[in-house]
């Protein structure tokens, strides 16, 4: 018998517990992956609102430049991240429960094309990056299965291959006098392709497959993106030095911005080749894709460039799952819930510099990049605690749902499902 000395008196909720569960924090979810992704849309602010893109190492001032080209690969990767969560991290689900998981993927990610049309009808000068991130997704399906090492394997040789067949066939196509549009565009265009991007996301499913709460995998991605980093970047700096001393590869294409914009990048043909008949300009695509093939700037698409920032982004995840293990994650809450509405924040900051129109191009100081981190970060936090999951994200995930019983092949969610979408 127990007498009312006898029991305990009960335990007030701690503030922090009161946080995480408003912030959506189960014990399911992996904080980290939410903070990397609020990271990677902080940087995204910075490379569409006029952060300088020359990095020099030894001057703190242009470390900003890091944003280019490393937060849309840090989003690629996640995107294997969450795939591989939502589908049972190390332990991934079989049967009819991946069946539904593909049609609602296949849902989502028509949706998402259909947001990135609109997006890209406002004419801003932002490349959209979320039909490639479509195709990405949809391409994953094709490797839920994958053992780790099969798919350690296929990025180790998609890491070299995916670059290589990119220009090879950019520079088939600008030989005919052709531009990739359309799918052909997806796959090799200059934004975003898909045939070079497959790597990140495979990586991240590869990743995912782990126990990303432990801190030897933590440590270890950290310790080998790290490694990664300093062996594409300093092999793509000596490939630059190596070709600038070799005149038979020809001119290297060039890799810069449209007119006032930090994030647009100008690949251009082969320049010794222009005016030529299109039978020599086939026969000057090894050569092209040769010199196309040298340094690690940022959107260039070489292979030192998708193993030094694709070592990058391993790294900062490595780092922010590290960073969320404890209390480090409260006074970083801001940038995490940030992270767990990347889409809609994605999507509003599109408008907003739409809106902005002649002010985005009259001041191209950082006084906007910091007024949108803000404004970002107390309105995802805000919107979190008060609502939960993001207006688009919520959309996404009830037509995909929908989709789902009105086919009849709904199953109940797996227990380690901890995408952004949720």
């Amino acid at each position: 018998m127990t007498t009312t000395a006898d029991a305990a008196p009960p335990t007030p909720a701690m503030p922090s517990d009161r946080l995480s569960r408003r912030m959506g924090w189960t014990a399911r979810r992996v904080i980290g992956v939410d903070l990397a992704r609020g990271l990677a849309m902080i940087g995204m602010f910075g490379a569409h609102l006029h952060v300088a893109r020359e990095l020099t190492v030894a001057d703190p001032s242009t470390w900003l430049a890091l944003v280019h080209g490393r937060s849309a690969i840090l989003f690629a990767l996640l995107a294997g991240v969450s795939v591989a969560l939502v589908t049972g991290g190390p332990r991934p689900i079989s049967g009819p429960a991946v069946v539904d998981f593909r049609l609602r993927t296949f849902v989502r990610a028509a949706m998402l094309f259909a947001v990135a049309g609109v997006l890209t009808s406002l004419g801003t000068p932002v490349a959209i990056i979320l039909e490639s991130y479509a195709m990405l997704f949809v391409l994953l399906l094709l490797a839920l299965g994958w053992s780790a090492m099969r798919l350690w394997t296929a990025v180790a040789v998609l890491s070299v291959l995916g670059p290589v067949l990119t220009f090879a066939a950019r520079g088939v196509l600008m030989a005919l006098d052709l531009y990739p549009e359309g799918s052909v565009g997806l796959l090799f265009g200059q934004f975003y392709p898909v045939a070079t991007w497959i790597v990140f996301p495979l990586a991240g499913l590869a990743i995912g497959r782990t126990d990303l709460r432990s801190l030897a995998v933590q440590l270890r991605l950290l310790g080998a993106g790290s490694l990664a980093a300093l062996l594409g970047y300093g092999a793509g700096h000596l490939s630059s030095e190596l070709a600038a001393r070799a005149p038979w590869l020809g001119s290297q294409p060039g890799v810069g911005e449209a007119e006032g914009s930090g994030s647009f990048v100008v690949v251009e043909g082969p320049r010794s080749v222009v005016g030529s008949s299109w039978i020599d300009r086939l026969a000057e695509v090894p050569a092209s894709v040769l010199s196309s093939s040298v340094g690690a700037e940022p959107h260039s698409g070489t292979p030192f460039e998708v193993l030094g920032s694709g070592g990058f982004v391993i790294a900062v995840l490595g780092l922010c799952l590290l960073a969320t293990r404890s209390w480090g994650r409260f006074p970083l809450a801001p940038v995490a819930a940030l992270g767990s509405l990347s889409l809609t924040v994605y999507s509003v900051h599109v408008v907003a510099i739409w809106a902005m129109r002649e002010a985005y191009w009259a001041d191209q100081s950082l006084r906007h990049f910091a007024i949108f981190t803000v404004l970002a970060l107390l309105a995802a936090t805000a919107w979190r605690l008060a609502l939960g999951k993001g207006p688009l994200e919520r959309l996404i995930t009830w037509v995909a749902l929908r989709t789902a019983r009105f086919t009849g092949l709904e199953h109940e969610e797996p227990a380690a499902a901890l995408s952004s979408s949720r």
